[in-house]
């Protein structure tokens, strides 16, 4: 997989589980969703991110980048092209670490779809590039579900 695919679905990994790893706001958020799907996916974030903040700290750059990672990864969205285009670069040079990462985002991701109650989804798409994981849909009391798409498809597509 190229680097800048690579980081993109790494980014976006994060950006669905990353401010809740290990925060107290998750579990209201999940209330009534899979609680195993879900812890899953979050030890999936915490894996990607502790591999990338141990990387990004072997960079030789007075820790600007793990200073920008630890910004992102607690809400401030204005690092994200900083940490994803530290990512690419990081991805491009070193053939291992890309390797691991795409060794724990193949163990998943996983997508999950969160329709609360009296609340209605309509067109939905959910896409996963990876060629792996699970996509799940939890619906609340009285919800109203039509038009949702999930697709798994292999990452040469």
């Amino acid at each position: 997989m190229d680097p800048a695919t690579l980081a993109h679905l790494v980014i976006n990994a994060i950006n669905q589980f990353g401010p809740f790893v290990g925060g107290a706001t998750a579990t209201a958020l999940i209330f009534d969703a899979s609680s195993d799907l879900y812890n899953k996916s979050k030890e999936q974030a915490r894996h990607l991110l502790d591999a990338i903040h141990h990387r990004f700290q072997r960079e030789s750059d007075n820790g600007s980048a793990a200073t920008a990672l630890q910004a992102y990864t607690g809400g401030d969205r204005d690092f994200e092209s900083v940490v994803q285009t530290k990512l690419e670069r990081i991805l491009r040079d070193d053939p291992a670490f890309s390797a691991d990462l795409l060794r724990i985002m193949r163990n998943g991701p996983l997508q999950t779809l969160i329709i609360g109650e009296e609340a209605k989804a309509r067109d939905v798409e959910m896409t996963n590039s990876a060629g792996t994981g699970t996509q799940n849909m939890q619906t609340g009391k009285k919800s109203e579900v039509e038009g949702i798409v999930m697709r798994i498809t292999a990452p040469d597509e």
